[in-house]
């Protein structure tokens, strides 16, 4: 009977690859939000009414909600308005063209490489994950197997409301 052996090879595939799209190597951020059909989304805040109301006299009424607002942005494939979220006073929207220059300056000083750009929740959240030149070893006490785990930077974007842009150093 034979002991299997590690094999030095990128066996698993990073959890982004399967949730965004993988840009080309060299690509610039601006080209990349491009490729990545997250340019032009327009996120904004527009005042929250319902209109299906009916007043006393049987006309519809428009009703404006205070202190809210819908997220809405322009879809990139048909142009349409989408609702993303309810918001408060205080949100601001931040377009994922305004993450070009902080990935730029993170690019050149790390010299790390954009890997991939994802939209999750039909936009209302994206993210962008960028490999670092580095990585980390794990060497096996027991058989002196080694597993070598990339390293990324993560940067995640919430257009609905619902969490703040942060940055995240993954494996």
């Amino acid at each position: 009977m034979t002991t299997p052996t590690a094999v030095e090879t990128p066996t698993r595939m990073p959890a982004f690859h399967a949730l965004g799209t993988r840009i080309p190597e060299g690509m610039s951020v601006d080209d990349a939000l491009d490729y990545a059909h997250m340019k032009g989304w327009n996120v904004r805040k527009l005042p929250l009414n319902d209109i299906s109301l009916l007043d006393t006299d049987g006309q519809h009424k428009t009703l404006t909600i205070p202190q809210k607002w819908a997220a809405v942005r322009t879809n990139p494939f048909t142009g349409n308005t989408e609702a993303l979220g309810t918001v408060g006073r205080l949100w601001q929207p931040f377009q994922n063209e305004d993450l070009t220059a902080l990935l730029q300056d993170l690019m050149d000083e790390s010299h790390g490489q954009l890997d991939t750009l994802g939209v999750l929740g039909g936009g209302r959240s994206t993210f962008i994950s960028m490999k670092m030149p580095g990585h980390m070893e794990f060497i096996s006490p027991v058989d002196g197997s080694k597993d070598v785990t990339d390293l990324y930077i993560a940067l995640f974007n919430h257009h609905d409301g619902n969490g703040a842009l942060k940055g995240v150093v993954t494996p």
